[in-house]
This record gives C-alpha cells, structure tokens and sequence, in this order.
C-alpha cells in the first residue's frame, strides 16, 4: 500500500473519497482479525471466503461493490509487496474473483 500512495486519490480509488476508502480498508482489516484472529501472512482462502459470504449479505449492494473493490486491491497490493506468499496470494485472489459483484 505505501508504494502505491500516490495513487489513493479519490479519483484513482475507483473514485471513493478518500475518507470512505480509509474506512473500508480499515474496515476489512478490522474484521479478518475479529473474525479469523489472522493478520494478512496468515489470512487463509476458507476465512476471506466466510468473511465476503457473510460481509456480502450484510451491505446493499452497492456498498458492497465498493468493500470488494478495496478487498481486490488490497489483496493485489499485498501480492505486489511480497507480503503474501504466491501460493496464498493466488488462493486469496480465486476468492475475490469469485466474490465479484
């Protein structure tokens, strides 16, 4: 996420405010740990998959359009960092695709 800064403007961040991009990615980390007690080297394809099924059925959809966008560009990001081993990351990506609105 730090290398890709410049690009988190509201026009570039699939245009959401800034303020309301911080409060999903926020959001979204918040909860994988709630709920999976896992921080990102350690997120699983089992909990995000749980996490968007039930994230899904709680948010109008197009609130829920915008929580899977931010959820896709993090995980990217964390691939594109190296946070994410491949393997995982690849897992955790087949996840967001098959969340997509």
């Amino acid at each position: 996420m730090v290398e890709r800064k410049k690009d988190l403007t509201a026009k570039n961040v699939y245009g959401m405010p800034p303020p309301i991009f911080i409060a999903l990615v926020t959001t979204f980390y918040t909860a994988m740990y709630a709920d999976a007690i896992e921080t990102p080297k350690r997120w699983s394809s089992p909990a995000l998959e749980l996490h968007m099924q039930k994230t899904r059925n709680e948010l109008p959809k197009s609130a829920w359009k915008r929580y899977w966008q931010v959820v896709d560009l993090v995980i990217s990001s964390l691939r594109n960092n190296q946070t994410l081993a491949a393997k995982q990351a690849d897992e955790l990506e087949g996840v967001v695709i098959n969340a997509r609105p």
